[in-house]
């Protein structure tokens, strides 16, 4: 599931994540928070997905001059708007 998200609490996204990944065992959330001035960006995965999230977060923040992390299961970070939140998205997708 990917999604972007207008001025959202990241705490809201953050667990909004976390149930959609607990309720299903093969599922990947790419979350995107745009605000006035930053991207957030969440990532998460099901137990039985390999995908490293971290890793994956790690390769798109440099894009917006972010800082983030994780664990190989969830992870988040956040930066400049230096592209549109649909552009990260699809980084994202791609890396993935």
């Amino acid at each position: 599931m990917k999604e972007v998200f207008t001025d959202r609490p990241v705490a809201e996204l953050q667990k909004l994540a976390k149930m959609i990944i607990a309720g299903d065992a093969e599922k990947t959330v790419l979350f995107v928070n745009e605000t006035d001035e930053k991207l957030q960006l969440i990532c998460g995965r099901s137990a039985q997905i390999e995908s490293d999230m971290n890793q994956l977060i790690k390769s798109v923040l440099p894009l917006i001059n972010g800082r983030g992390g994780g664990k190989p299961d969830f992870a988040q970070g956040g930066g400049d708007k230096l592209m549109s939140a649909e552009a990260l998205l699809e980084a994202c997708v791609e890396k993935l």
